[in-house]
């Protein structure tokens, strides 16, 4: 049986090509529901497979269906998965009702529970080599469903059909994944680098203006605080100097914040068991925390080890567990968990404030924005400085009067 690569070419760019295209032109977009349009560009991509099958043989044809199909679970999540199934099932019973359909519907039914637990695996995954492998492997077991049960209809599968069968889903798949992988990290390291230069070029410029400021700033307060002991003063006087001097301490507070985008973080690192340092977190934010008609529960109990600044990481984390207690307008908690996953781990700062919305996810992190009335944005902003200084990474999810959840992953220097 004479294989022909032509075929497999040409199916192999209709699947990269629509992919390359929305990673590289549309996912760097604010797109407020990435699992429609994950659904929708995988959709597209599958009805072209399903409409140009490969032929390497007469009698011998197949498509490359399960690579949009497996895309879409594995990057629009389990709904975008299912909704590219129903799209499968009609497209191919417009096809023809026979027993292609029928080996169709036992493929799906016999891979969802298994895509169910590999999309878990699949996004705990950090590197490009483990997510791939993990695909692979998930990829495997359709493939293998769709051949025992074709064996039940026809008597023409060869070995040479299996090899190829197995190999092009296997390239096509690995080439898929690699671009979608490299272009959504190149996105992802652009934004980076755009957000430390920004900050570095915003904490030059506060720093040289916090610096003017804050003589002249000293000197007031000094007065103020004079005027304000005087004997001979009424108490109406005695009033508008207290609302002065603590307008002069939040004024002052603002500066240190935008001095503090100033440092370089080039301390000397040291090897800071985290367990020990959020115990002591635990400790200085929990008169805050009573104050505040909230409780703090500290779950991270068991040693790990990472190299950083004293500093800096108590500064990380005293404003994260701040930020999280002010976000509970009433009476609440904040949890702070941990779960190691492969070199990094990852401490979760849970709260069941008022949330944010999506627009306000998209914000946070940015100089001078904050969901507080009376913020700066600053703190945030540092703490994201702080995180990415680390080599680390944050990962938040929120929802309206239900809570957020901060997700921060650093890396440990051993268990």
């Amino acid at each position: 049986m004479m294989i022909r690569f032509d075929n497999y070419l040409f199916v192999l760019l209709l699947n990269v090509v629509p992919i390359f295209i929305y990673y590289y032109y549309f996912h760097k977009l604010k797109i407020k529901n990435k699992t429609v349009f994950t659904f929708i560009y995988c959709s597209a991509i599958l009805i072209l497979s399903m409409t140009f099958p490969l032929e390497i043989a007469p009698g011998h044809i197949y498509d490359l269906r399960t690579i949009p199909w497996l895309i879409a679970f594995f990057y629009g999540g389990f709904p975008a998965g299912l909704l590219t199934t129903v799209v499968i099932g009609m497209y191919r019973y417009m096809i023809g009702f026979n027993e292609g359909l029928i080996v169709t519907m036992i493929i799906v039914l016999f891979s969802l529970p298994i895509l169910y637990f590999a999309i878990k695996k699949y996004k705990q995954a950090q590197s490009l080599i483990k997510k791939t492998m993990i695909a692979c492997i998930t990829l495997l077991f359709p493939i293998s469903i769709d051949l025992i049960a074709t064996s039940f209809f026809t008597n023409k599968i060869t070995l040479t059909f299996i090899v190829y069968l197995y190999l092009s889903h296997l390239v096509t798949f690995i080439i898929a994944i690699y671009l979608i992988e490299s272009l959504s990290y190149q996105e992802r390291k652009k934004e980076q680098k755009q957000q430390t230069e920004r900050i570095r070029l915003i904490g030059e410029m506060a720093a040289s203006v916090a610096h003017e400021i804050r003589n002249p700033l000293t000197v007031v307060k000094g007065y103020t605080h004079l005027l304000k002991e005087s004997s001979n003063i009424t108490g109406k006087q005695q009033e508008m100097l207290s609302l002065m001097e603590s307008e002069l301490v939040r004024a002052e507070k603002i500066i240190n914040d935008y001095l503090s985008l100033a440092r370089t973080n080039e301390g000397i690192k040291e090897q800071i068991d985290l367990a020990n340092l959020l115990k002591k977190v635990e400790e200085l934010m929990s008169p805050y925390a009573l104050l505040n008609n909230v409780k703090i529960y500290n779950q991270v109990h068991t040693p790990c080890i990472i190299s950083a600044g004293q500093d800096e990481i108590l500064q990380l984390f005293i404003n994260m567990i701040k930020n999280a207690i002010e976000a509970i307008e009433d009476k609440g908690e904040v949890v702070i968990s941990e779960q190691m996953s492969e070199n990094y781990i990852k401490i979760n700062i849970t709260d069941n404030g008022k949330g944010m919305s999506e627009e306000e996810l998209t914000r946070l992190g940015t100089p001078f924005y904050s969901t507080k009335t009376q913020g700066t944005g600053i703190g945030t902003t540092v703490c994201f400085n702080i995180i990415h200084h680390l080599n680390g990474k944050i990962k938040i999810k929120s929802k309206v009067n239900k809570g957020t959840t901060f997700s921060v992953y650093l890396p440990i220097v051993n268990k």
